[in-house]
């Protein structure tokens, strides 16, 4: 689950920076997503740490914990060569990031 509010303080609860940077966050998140499972699928393991890592700052940013630790996961199973844990943590980023976006979406919305 996100939480915004560490991100609120740090901008001195200016709605309308955190809505600029939430714009960005909506508009590079689900293309570094799709990113990141391309270079998946070629091994490209130089790629996935890097995206990985524009990925879980990302997600810390906006307080995604849990989505952050999926990351770390996957940068930690890269730096070890170890792909056969990477395909299901990709599935378990994606689907849990899709919710997240959606439920995040909703709340800026209402």
């Amino acid at each position: 689950m996100y939480n915004l509010d560490n991100l609120r303080k740090t901008l001195g609860n200016n709605e309308e920076t955190l809505k600029n940077l939430l714009k960005v966050f909506f508009r590079t998140v689900p293309e570094q997503l799709k990113n990141i499972t391309e270079a998946y699928q070629i091994k490209n393991i130089e790629e996935i740490i890097f995206i990985a890592h524009k990925l879980k700052t990302s997600f810390l940013t906006v307080g995604m914990v849990e989505l952050a630790e999926l990351i770390k996961q996957i940068q930690d199973n890269c730096k070890n060569n170890d792909f056969s844990k990477i395909s299901q943590l990709l599935n378990n980023l994606n689907e849990k990031s899709e919710k997240e976006l959606i439920s995040l979406q909703k709340e800026l919305q209402s």
